[in-house]
């Protein structure tokens, strides 16, 4: 079953129809309105984040900790969750993509967390960093 997905702009072309895919046991729901003919053939063919997957699964281990800072569909988070982890949470940058994200960890019945935000590398002075939404 397609994880429910309400985007906060109430968009009815982002939230129906949905791309359902399965990937590694995991189910994932993508709408439509944020689907791109790359994405849909890295999640049609199985390999959507397929190498971040394999280190993933290669090398967490029970107590440790994951934050994807990029959580986009929110893949890497639910699979890091069932791989048992103490923790598993997301940071997505793109606000379309955070109630999707948490839909698709939901719908896989991980209890993880994904957020709006922004993690980026040296702002310069410490300050804040402006982003542009644009699209």
């Amino acid at each position: 079953m397609a994880p429910a997905i309400a985007f906060p702009d109430g968009s009815p072309d982002r939230s129906a129809p949905l791309a359902e895919y399965t990937i590694n046991g995991m189910t994932l729901a993508i709408p439509d309105g944020v689907m791109t003919g790359q994405l849909h053939h890295a999640f049609a063919s199985g390999r959507y984040e397929h190498t971040e997957a394999e280190a993933l699964l290669s090398h967490l281990r029970p107590a440790d900790r994951f934050l994807d800072c990029r959580a986009g569909a929110g893949y890497l988070v639910s699979l890091a969750a069932r791989a048992g982890v103490a923790a598993a949470d997301g940071v997505e940058a793109n606000p379309d993509m955070v109630p999707v994200a948490q839909g698709n960890v939901a719908c896989n019945g991980w209890a993880g967390t994904v957020v709006w935000g922004a993690v980026v590398g040296q702002a310069g002075d410490g300050g804040a960093v402006a982003f542009e939404r644009t699209g």
